[in-house]
């Protein structure tokens, strides 16, 4: 992760921090040899529904468990995948060809939104209020 601060001087004033995973998307990206991958406008198909009982079982499980791995990693500051991943993680114990396309697809929505980041800006609010769709 890469943590920027930056500060008024003179004041040293807490201006806005930045979380950013690009390196270490890219590196997912890099890893499953998508990096030439045509983009998704969604994380998730929204037609079709997953099960873990049909469908071929995926041939390398591990290579599945390891690109699982590195999204619900990535997702600590993409609020934006945490829906998708979570999701596509139920069927871990039996990954199926299916699920593996879901995951390819999560990584092709994170190809085309690479430059996402976390900006926290300073407020007098004491409360932090979070809305996500998780349709």
């Amino acid at each position: 992760m890469i943590f920027v601060l930056s500060f008024i001087f003179g004041h040293q004033t807490f201006q806005r921090f930045l979380v950013s995973q690009k390196k270490y998307a890219e590196e997912i990206i890099e890893r499953v040899s998508m990096s030439s991958c045509k983009s998704s406008s969604t994380s998730i198909y929204t037609k079709a529904k997953l099960s873990g009982s049909l469908g071929n079982p995926y041939h390398k499980p591990t290579e599945y468990h390891n690109l699982d791995g590195a999204l619900q990693y990535l997702m600590f500051n993409r609020a934006d995948i945490s829906y998708t991943v979570q999701y596509v993680c139920l069927f871990i114990h039996d990954p199926k060809t299916q699920h593996t396309s879901a995951l390819k697809r999560i990584i092709r929505y994170v190809h085309g939104t690479i430059d996402f980041d976390l900006h926290l800006y300073p407020s007098s609010i004491d409360n932090l209020i979070s809305y996500t769709d998780a349709d």
